[in-house]
């Protein structure tokens, strides 16, 4: 007798349709912590990088806060730094 299907994985193809979404709509077609994590996958492969951004996000109130943030300020964020 066949096991039962697995529940689908939402984490399956995660990057994949975060990257489906931003070249079909732009930037504008992601949420701030979305276009963060797709930034950091880019950088940081093979990690869940929605943390790391929805931290940097709060930690600086916005991608605004996020871009003026300096090397050290950036460093002190769990998953950026050492």
């Amino acid at each position: 007798m066949a096991a039962p299907p697995s529940p689908p994985d939402d984490a399956a193809g995660h990057r994949e349709r975060l990257r489906g979404r931003l070249l079909a709509g732009g930037g504008d077609a992601l949420l701030d912590h979305e276009l963060i994590e797709y930034l950091l996958m880019l950088a940081i492969p093979r990690i869940d990088t929605k943390p790391i951004a929805k931290a940097l996000l709060r930690e600086f109130g916005g991608i605004g806060g996020l871009l003026c943030a300096d090397a050290e300020a950036l460093g002190r964020v769990k998953g950026v730094g050492p």
